[in-house]
């Protein structure tokens, strides 16, 4: 088992044995402290910068205005989930006119569609879904 090597000024973070012996041994943020840019190179990110960030305040088309109560409270429910739990509403039509929900997390919506896809593949049905969906929705 190999020894672990660990910064010399915070010894939180781990580092390699090369930067330990051989380098300054201290972790990448520990390195940076206190290290400033100079007049030169602000002014040259300044310069890079401009004209990326063309919304920002005033310019933002959303400045000022503020989420419908239906929004908020779908954006908080989300942010209440981690990525790829939060919960969705899956409709499944089992007959012509039923209009049935299934309530799923987002990963296991995300499969059921991957394996949807996955069967449609190997029957070789794809062309005719595809059909089938474009004259049901006219969306293609």
């Amino acid at each position: 088992m190999s020894k672990k090597y660990f910064c010399k000024v915070c010894n939180k973070k781990p580092i390699c044995r090369e930067t330990y012996y051989y380098g300054k041994g201290m972790c990448n943020s520990c390195s940076c402290k206190g290290r400033k840019h100079t007049k030169k190179t602000r002014d040259k990110i300044s310069k890079n910068n401009k004209g990326k960030h063309p919304h920002d305040g005033k310019d933002n088309p959303f400045f000022g205005k503020t989420h419908t109560k239906k929004n908020r409270k779908i954006i908080s429910e989300a942010n209440k989930y981690p990525k790829g739990n939060m919960i969705v509403k899956h409709h499944i039509y089992l007959k012509e006119n039923s209009n049935e929900i299934m309530i799923l997390k987002q990963n296991k919506h995300n499969s059921l569609h991957y394996q949807a896809y996955r069967y449609l593949v190997d029957t070789n049905q794809v062309k005719n879904y595809i059909n089938w969906f474009d004259k049901k929705y006219s969306l293609l």
